[in-house]
């Protein structure tokens, strides 16, 4: 039966202000654009052969065309502009207000006049009575009387398929209050009324994009994943450029089309990641299958197909993926670039040792029937629908029990939802079918946020360089500063249609990581400063043999004549070298315990005397000793000291920085040390180390103290000429010195001068939170040393 427009709206109350001419149409945004539909309502049903509806109650549309109003008994529906099909990603948004709350208040995405159809395609936000569950879905929050709600439902996690109409719903037929005979009571509204698709995450694949439907799946296990799915959803950009997960997920996507081998080519895998805060286990996977890789059973186990990103576990904990080079901190973000042709295994074969089969397209889910019924259906095949347990499954297969859409391994669609299929669990995929995400956290599902973007794959890998030498000069060689000139060779020459420098040297390299090709750039630099390097550790600052056997190690661990005698005889050749070479030449960092990996690129010398004063000028004191950490020093496995919360200034320490991108200031850190711990001693008389730690050590192996001066060493005038030799296909780099000079860090002490390095992009933001635990303020001790008691289980009284 057609209702005709109404003329105007009726309204109960005055919580309402919508009280204007109803509109002859009414708008929503479908799919991006605003479409006009007329207001022609129709009676929705309940069941396909009742009447639900009161006609006299009509829907009425404000003059904004964008809201829609029931009153009383109101079961109607509008027809669409066209019929559309809903897919997993489809979505379903508006603004609900209740004004006068009833047995039920819904909308409704239709194929038919009537509700109770099994398709859940009902949502209700509102009303008094208990819904049945065949009308639809109930959606959290439930609207109160004077609340107004904005719901953003993924009504193709609830069901898929075609829709035509839809309706709205102020149930009312029994009349709600006494002598409501003719059902007016109730009113809600729905406006912003919008249809549209989640973002599909783009793929770069090759020299196209594929974009990948927002249809979510649980990874490895609905057990391990946060669920139900369209409650945990990971958040795709509107650019469809990343893809954001928060708290425990593991979250596959399906790939438009699976990927041979053939295809994917040299399948070289990039992307950026950034982690704002860690969970257990990061990481990205292209798989065959959903089934998640188990390295404890070689002999009959998925293959790994997921690289770490980031982790906060034992390796032996994590031997399930494949570890990267370089595993992201938290709050830090990385590039990473890498070859999984090299890095997968049985990709290219199957476990026969046989060439990869062409692949076959795996069979649709069917539903043939429910409990045994029709007998003729039962066992069931492969992919085929309804099983309760494996004895409903023909020989070999079992019942893959899942939730919603779940995929289920080695079938196609989605079936029915919630519905059981029969699956054959030793079928292998030999094409790449998922890509997936981990965003692993059991402790505590809602802590971890990563986030992955600019995902592409390379199928076709090669070098437009190579083929001819270039040449370019640096005055610095970092790596960025490297890329940069590459990626400037690049741009003029006609031949190299793309401009990205690190896939460049990466086919140039061979290399199966991008830490592969950070680690060839810094051995050509560090190749060029290596040959003006002077090593004043080689035996050159003793002057006699009883010294030369323990200097430099013996010193830098506090001991040797150089650290106790009451002159400075001993240390007489320090003054000559620093004469002689130290404005000149680059100092090779001494090899010693205290002073090898310095991640962060930094390092500190700490006296605790002085052969020249007998109250000589200091500047810190220390808080604590980990002597687990300066254990050869100490000559101690484990062990610490506490000093307390003191502020008597009872040492002097100094400090030194470089970062963490290489180049000069690298090559310049042996300097620096010369001059914080060799001409301190010889000019100032600062000597003999704090007990337990080392007289000059990277960070993490000093003492925790309040300050630190600071030095630098720059060399501004160097360059560095970088050559590369088409024959051999091999860079070269000579080097040429400058003026070295030293600083006191523009006047700021350690802290400070390092967080400078942060803000010009040669150390990181990680790093400097680490220094200020390590270099803690004049007022820091108290809770730095309470901080390092508590990890044994001790509170300073």
């Amino acid at each position: 039966m057609t209702i005709q427009p109404s003329t105007t709206a009726v309204l109960h109350g005055q919580t309402c202000a919508c009280t204007t001419l109803s509109a002859t149409t009414s708008s929503l945004v479908f799919f991006g654009e605003t479409v006009e539909i007329p207001n022609i309502q129709y009676a929705l049903s309940n069941n396909a052969n009742d009447d639900q509806d009161s006609r006299d109650h009509i829907m009425s549309v404000p003059a904004d065309g964008n809201t829609i109003v029931a009153s009383g008994n109101s079961w109607k529906y509008v027809i669409l502009p066209s019929t559309f099909t809903v897919t997993p990603a489809t979505t379903l948004k508006f603004t609900f207000e209740l004004f006068e709350e009833t047995e039920l208040h819904a909308i409704c995405l239709l194929d038919s006049t009537h509700i109770k159809d099994s398709r859940n395609d009902c949502f209700f936000t509102a009303g008094v009575q208990d819904h049945d569950t065949s009308q639809g879905m109930k959606v959290s929050p439930y609207t109160e009387v004077g609340q107004e709600h904005t719901y953003e439902i993924n009504v193709g996690s609830y069901f898929t398929g075609d829709v035509m109409y839809l309706g709205f719903i102020v149930d009312n037929d029994v009349g709600f209050t006494t002598g409501d005979v003719e059902k007016v009571y109730g009113q809600s509204s729905w406006s912003n009324i919008e249809i549209d698709s989640l973002p599909s995450l783009d793929i770069g694949l090759g020299s196209d994009t594929v974009a990948v439907e927002n249809a979510q799946i649980s990874y490895k296990s609905s057990s391990e994943d946060n669920t139900p799915i369209r409650d945990y959803m990971a958040s795709i950009s509107e650019d469809s450029s990343s893809i954001n997960l928060v708290g425990n997920m593991w979250r596959a996507l399906e790939l438009p089309t699976p990927l041979s081998p053939t295809e994917l080519g040299d399948f070289v895998v990039s992307f950026d990641f950034t982690l704002d805060e860690a969970g257990d286990i990061h990481g990205i996977c292209f798989d065959e299958n959903l089934s998640y890789g188990n390295a404890d059973s070689p002999q009959n186990s998925e293959s790994r197909r997921c690289v770490s990103t980031a982790y906060f576990h034992d390796k032996s904990d994590v031997l399930d993926v494949l570890l990267s080079d370089f595993q992201t901190r938290q709050s830090e973000s990385h590039r990473y670039v890498l070859n999984l042709s090299k890095m997968f295994d049985k990709l290219y074969v199957n476990e026969s040792g046989d060439p990869t089969p062409a692949p076959t397209p795996p069979p649709n889910l069917v539903h043939v029937g429910n409990n045994g019924s029709p007998g003729s259906a039962f066992p069931l095949k492969v992919c085929q629908g309804d099983c309760d347990n494996d004895n409903e499954c023909s020989a070999g297969l079992e019942c893959f029990q899942r939730g919603g859409f779940e995929m289920v391994p080695g079938c196609a669609g989605a079936g029915r939802s919630g519905s059981d299929y029969c699956y054959d669990p030793l079928r292998k995929e030999t094409n790449i079918k998922y890509i997936a995400f981990i965003n692993d956290n059991g402790a505590d599902s809602s802590v971890g946020d990563s986030t992955y973007g600019n995902i592409a794959i390379t199928t076709s890998l090669s070098s437009c360089l190579s083929g001819e030498d270039f040449d370019f000069q640096l005055s610095d060689c970092t790596i960025k500063k490297f890329l940069g000139e590459v990626e400037a060779t690049m741009s003029n020459k006609a031949d190299c249609t793309s401009t990205d420098p690190l896939l460049e040297l990466f086919a140039i390299f061979d290399a199966t990581q991008e830490m592969d090709v950070y680690s060839q750039i810094e051995k050509i630099c560090t190749s060029a400063y290596k040959l003006d390097q002077y090593d004043f550790a080689d035996n050159t600052l003793a002057i006699d043999d009883a010294l030369e056997r323990q200097l430099v190690k013996e010193y830098i661990d506090g001991g040797t004549v150089m650290n106790y005698e009451a002159e400075a005889n001993s240390a007489v050749m320090i003054g000559k070298v620093n004469d002689k070479f130290a404005t000149t030449r680059h100092f090779s960092m001494p090899k010693h315990h205290a002073l090898d990996n310095c991640e962060m690129g930094a390092a500190m010398c700490c006296f605790v005397a002085s052969r020249t004063n007998p109250d000589p000028a200091d500047n810190s004191d220390v808080c604590y000793i980990d002597m687990k950490a300066s254990r050869y020093t100490a000559h101690v496995r484990d062990g610490w000291s506490i000093y307390g919360d003191s502020s008597d200034d009872s040492i002097y320490c100094e400090g030194f920085a470089w970062g963490n991108d290489g180049g000069i200031a690298s090559a310049l850190k042996g300097n620096a040390l010369f001059k914080v711990g060799f001409m301190d001693n010889f000019s100032g008389g600062k000597v003999e180390q704090v007990p337990g730690a080392p007289l000059c050590g990277c960070m993490d192996r000093m003492p925790v103290v309040t300050n630190a001066a600071c030095t630098d060493v720059t060399d501004p005038t160097s360059v560095v000429d970088v050559h590369f030799d088409s024959a051999v296909g091999m860079f070269d780099a000579s080097f040429t010195v400058g003026e070295i000079t030293y600083g006191d860090c523009g006047g700021l002490n350690l802290v400070e001068h390092y967080e400078s390095l942060v803000g010009v992009g040669k150390a990181s933001a990680v790093d400097a939170a680490y220094m200020h635990k390590r270099v803690v303020g004049e007022v820091g001790c108290g809770v730095a040393i309470n901080d390092f008691l508590s990890t044994k289980g001790l509170v300073m009284g």
